[in-house]
């Protein structure tokens, strides 16, 4: 599970920014929460704020350490005579010379099982700095960090902590290998020799990120893999978790927010020889009559909802994070919320899924819904973007009461994250 993530001089955020979704010491909804040695995990975040402050900057941040640590910034292709970027730094702050020589920062800080391993890297545009591991037995006590690996890139300099011989090879023979075009848990992942760091490396593997920059090609490429998974051709890990097949988990999801659908159905579209599209349809029972009904005609909001079946099933079954950027985009305000529920229901969330979403709609911005440490909110200020929740807000009325109407209060500005005031 996540327990944090920092970051900074990434696109809209200049200073260091820190995402938690450790529980703060507050009683509300206290059953939802999930528990690792007597430290409480909130099972899911929401995020607010007026458009163009810096929300999908956030999405765009934990994305691009995702892409850097998997390699996927790196063409396929590539023998790397051409420059890498590692990120996009803040604009605003020089001469275009400073800007892409300004480091970034990230860092993300999750729970397996008992412990709690730091990882994180610094980089220019087209060059790491350091890249460091660590890790931290969880508990309510104070306990000792220690270092798996620390990296200094610039002089080619690694120093470990006291890790077992055979992890120090594994890091060793890696680190040789290394040319810094790309991180060292990003080798070690690869090569899958050592559990401990495998771990680590296949938290970014199994989190997904779904941005809202292009819907319609983000759901076009989800309806492409829930179709290669109905017809077997693609295994998927998070599938054997489940103890229904893949089209009935789907089915079940797709029912629940389209009644009126009675069955998927997968038509396969040879391009080449070599290559095999599939077309999706929809099953509609009219008068005890099936009609079928190709998916790009289906609504906006139902091919939404397939879109986010893909990630919803997939997330709940491995038990990792999903962050969603307008998770409220073209969706029914009860849909939503019914979305949240599946994370709170331990019941369907089973494994600690954690699901960390973006909106506008207000619907479950309420004490009713949200703790107060579940709530965050994004606000740019002179072209730069700042993050806190609603747990840490102080002002002239001193701490947010957990019974206040946290939607009626941040429409009239009080929380700031809006785009104008208006009195509600």
């Amino acid at each position: 599970m996540l327990l944090n993530f920092r970051f900074s001089n990434y696109r809209s955020f200049r200073d260091e920014t820190e995402f938690s979704m450790a529980a703060a010491p507050i009683s509300e909804h206290k059953s939802s929460l999930f528990e690792v040695n007597g430290v409480n995990i909130l099972p899911l975040a929401g995020i607010y704020g007026a458009n163009a402050s810096g929300k999908s900057s956030f999405f765009k941040a934990i994305e691009c350490m995702k892409n850097v640590v998997l390699g996927k910034n790196i063409p396929a292709d590539s023998n790397l005579p051409e420059p890498i970027s590692f990120t996009m730094p803040y604009l605003f702050s020089g001469t275009e010379e400073e800007v892409f020589s300004e480091p970034s920062c990230f860092e993300v800080t999750i729970s397996i099982m008992d412990y709690a391993y730091t990882y994180g890297y610094e980089c220019v545009d087209d060059e790491l700095i350091s890249e460091w591991l660590y890790k931290q037995k969880i508990s309510k006590n104070p306990t000792v960090q220690t270092v798996i690996y620390n990296i200094d890139y610039q002089d080619n300099l690694i120093e470990y902590g006291k890790i077992p011989a055979v992890q120090k090879k594994e890091i060793d023979f890696c680190f040789s290998m290394n040319t810094g075009k790309n991180l060292l848990l990003t080798d070690l992942g690869k090569r899958g020799r050592d559990r401990e760091i495998d771990r680590v490396f296949d938290w970014f593997g199994c989190s997904m990120v779904a941005t809202a920059e292009s819907p319609d090609s983000w759901q076009y490429a989800c309806e492409q893999i829930l179709c290669s998974i109905m017809e077997k051709e693609i295994g998927n890990e998070w599938f054997k978790l489940r103890e229904k097949t893949p089209k009935d988990e789907i089915l079940r999801l797709i029912r629940e927010f389209a009644p009126a659908i009675s069955d998927i159905v997968v038509e396969r579209l040879p391009v080449t020889s070599e290559r095999t599209e599939y077309k999706l349809k929809t099953v509609h029972e009219v008068d005890g009559r099936e009609y079928t009904v190709p998916f790009e005609i289906e609504s906006d909001g139902t091919r939404r909802n397939f879109a986010l079946t893909f990630y919803l099933i997939g997330t709940l079954a491995s038990g990792c994070a999903l962050f969603v950027d307008e998770l409220d985009y073209r969706l029914h305000p009860l849909v939503l919320r019914k979305i949240l529920n599946m994370f709170y229901d331990k019941e369907i969330n089973k494994m600690g899924a954690q699901l960390i979403f973006s909106a506008h709609n207000i619907i479950n911005l309420d004490s009713s819904d949200l703790r107060r440490d579940e709530v965050w909110f994004v606000e740019k200020n002179d072209q730069c973007s700042s993050m806190y929740s609603l747990y840490d807000f102080n002002d002239e009325d001193d701490r947010v009461r957990n019974d206040l109407d946290f939607g009626k209060h941040y429409l009239s500005g009080r929380f700031g994250a809006i785009p104008f005031r208006e009195e509600v």
